[in-house]
């Protein structure tokens, strides 16, 4: 699974390249310059998160994938808005656009279980500090009764 989101990833980073130098630039596509950094600086916490720990990194990974895709969802429909009168145009654009929605879907079905692992583990993981907070109190409580019979 982590190898796929890694394709995936190069797949992603090769169509952002494409955009940004060798093809067309993304505000071409309606997407605003600023939306452009928020994606590359959220690309950063995604390859952080996947440095930082391989459970948390994937679900960061997979959430990252569907932020860009509807990123080019939205950057798709701001081109066929622009370029409607060109009928080729429209077709790509509104094929592209179906493959995006359907890709999201699928991208989507696949991060539940993915999200539902994570909460089990955040979800342990509290019930775990929960219970070292306990057994804290009830040292505390038996030292207090030992100062107290001292006394």
């Amino acid at each position: 699974m982590v190898a796929l989101l890694l394709i995936d990833a190069a797949r992603v980073g090769v169509a952002l390249d494409r955009l940004c130098h060798g093809g067309l630039p993304l505000h071409a596509l309606g997407i605003p310059h600023r939306l452009a950094a928020v994606t590359i600086a959220i690309a950063v916490v995604i390859a952080a998160g996947v440095v930082v720990s391989a459970a948390a990194g994937v679900v960061l990974v997979a959430a990252g994938f569907l932020f860009a895709r509807v990123l080019l969802i939205y950057g798709t429909f701001r081109f066929f808005r622009a370029l409607h009168k060109n009928l080729a145009v429209v077709v790509l654009s509104l094929g592209l656009l179906l493959y995006l929605l359907l890709d999201l879907v699928l991208q989507l079905r696949l991060l539940l279980p993915r999200l539902r692992l994570l909460l089990w583990v955040v979800v342990g993981l509290i019930n775990h500090h929960l219970e070292l907070l306990q057994r804290r109190q009830r040292v505390h409580r038996v030292i207090v009764l030992l100062l107290l019979q001292v006394q």
